[in-house]
């Protein structure tokens, strides 16, 4: 009886080993996400100088020499051209990237706004094969877009965030896009992404070329999510529409 009890014993250990063991990628990333980690914790009253001279016999002119009315207004963004790539009204992205041989993921981005002001959504799908398990990150974000010249658009947002797999997450997200654009049918998107969620910081980067004509564009690039003793990177492609 003894000889059968210590058998059992053993056999439980070596089970317990294995699941150990075979446990994937995936859950790695959503425990290193998700674990319990260390929270955080005037002016003057008299003559004012206001760049612009009035004098009598020349009428309102700036310290550039110009007459006031041709003076600049002001704005802090360049306005948006019909056509132009950057400040979309509405923008799609699909993608598809390889993460490990036995892990894939489906991504899709979408942007609506008008002017400086924007809201982002993205979802991403992982898939791993071996052991079989899958994992989601959503994200949404209040953007503030400003463009500064015809080829640089730069972005700033706040949101949730979600990750959800084996349990569901909720956090918070700061994102930074960036988008350049050296052509109409040549540009670059640089998207940052630093992530709150359970005490822990996962950070998400995003670099890609874009080729295209018109509204319609092919996506390659690479993208690092890092999380606490996981990161989940690779190479993707897909396309992009934007308006």
């Amino acid at each position: 009886m003894r000889r059968r009890g210590v058998f059992l014993v053993a056999s439980l250990a070596a089970f317990l080993s294995l699941g150990a063991a075979l446990a994937g990628d995936l859950a790695d990333f959503e425990s290193g996400a998700t674990s319990g980690g260390s929270s955080s914790s005037g002016s003057s009253s008299g003559d004012r100088d206001d760049g612009f001279n009035f004098e009598p016999d020349q009428g309102c002119r700036d310290v550039a020499g110009r007459p006031c009315d041709e003076r600049p207004s002001g704005k802090t963004t360049v306005e948006r051209k019909y056509g132009d790539p950057l400040l979309p009204f509405y923008a799609l992205d699909l993608s598809f990237q390889s993460v490990r041989p036995d892990i894939t993921a489906l991504d899709g981005r979408f942007e609506a706004g008008y002017g400086p002001v924007a809201v982002c959504a993205r979802l991403t799908h992982f898939q791993e094969k071996h052991p079989k398990d899958s994992l989601d990150a959503a994200s949404a974000h209040l953007l503030l877009r400003l463009k500064f010249s015809d080829y640089f658009e730069a972005g700033a947002g706040a949101g949730p965030f979600v990750l959800d797999g084996e349990e569901t997450n909720t956090g918070f997200s700061l994102a930074l896009p960036l988008r350049f654009r050296f052509s109409r049918g040549f540009g670059a998107d640089l998207r940052s992404q630093w992530i709150r969620i359970k005490g822990n910081s996962v950070e998400d980067y995003d670099a890609s070329a874009v080729f295209g004509e018109k509204s319609w564009f092919v996506r390659v690039g690479y993208r690092w999510m890092v999380a606490p003793w996981e990161t989940l990177d690779g190479p993707y492609a897909g396309i992009s529409y934007s308006y």
